[in-house]
């Protein structure tokens, strides 16, 4: 019997206080190893969470397949509870087998696209690590672009913090996952402009734009960038991105140039 994990499934604040008096056990884990927390943060009660780190709860407990409660905030999209982990201790960087909690917010960083930024962006300014690959997606960037319809914002925020365009899981690029799954026009023209090299192929020989129907506005674009050298101002800017660094968010802001140079240096 699991007393508390049913309460807080209940989702009832005064009934979970009740169950405290009684169960004192706040980290009892069920058969998977999910903790009340675990729970409580996937279902993005904050109240609830509150009341379990006041009464001690373990806000880096792990369940069997490794995840912790900021991996359920993080996949809930709820950056209230995300960020009040991290106040109480929570790794933004666990040892995980799976997902980490950036990755889990870029997953599924379509469902809710307003809150899944606010907690990628919370889990970036907190040092998540842009360059760590799962076991199943490859990096975040790698995973905010297999969506069928992927977050733009948040394809841009991990670019702007230095992911890299380039960077191959299963020999995939992003921009060979954006090609596979939504086609999107504005998110392969955003990989492209922080530097995605359009001729990487695939474990299939692919490159991306093999991997596209003729005629699509994709397509097109993939073809006109082929057989068109990169403008001399691109190349500044990726040159100016790449002097900068992974930290280049920081330091164009630190820059005495003005707003729009450092907008366009992003």
């Amino acid at each position: 019997m699991f007393p508390l994990h049913d309460v807080v499934i209940f989702g009832n604040v005064e009934l979970v206080r009740e169950a405290l008096e009684t169960y004192k056990e706040v980290d009892q884990s069920h058969y998977d190893g999910v903790t009340p927390l675990h729970m409580a943060c996937l279902a993005g009660r904050l109240d609830i969470v509150k009341l379990l780190i006041d009464h001690g709860a373990n806000v880096e407990a792990t369940c069997q397949e490794g995840s912790t409660p900021l991996c359920g905030a993080a996949a809930g999209c709820h950056p209230e509870i995300a960020a009040l982990l991290l106040k109480y201790g929570a790794r933004v960087n666990p040892p995980l087998l799976l997902s980490t909690p950036l990755h889990e917010a870029c997953i599924r960083s379509s469902a809710n696209p307003e809150n899944c930024l606010q907690v990628v962006r919370l889990l970036l300014d907190h040092g998540a690590d842009i360059s760590c690959s799962d076991s199943h997606y490859g990096t975040p960037l790698h995973a905010a672009c297999s969506k069928r319809e992927p977050n733009l914002r948040v394809i841009e925020l991990l670019l702007q913090s230095g992911s890299n365009p380039n960077c191959l899981q299963y020999h995939r690029t992003p921009l060979h996952l954006i090609a596979e799954n939504s086609q999107s026009y504005d998110c392969a023209l955003t990989l492209i402009s922080y530097g995605a090299d359009i001729n990487l192929t695939n474990w299939r020989d692919k490159r991306a734009i093999d991997l596209v129907p003729k005629g699509t506005l994709l397509h097109d674009l993939l073809l006109t960038c082929g057989h068109q050298p990169l403008p001399l101002q691109h190349m500044a800017r990726l040159a100016a991105r790449k002097a900068l660094g992974r930290d280049r968010l920081k330091h164009v802001n630190d820059l005495l140039i003005p707003a729009g140079l450092k907008r366009f240096l992003r």
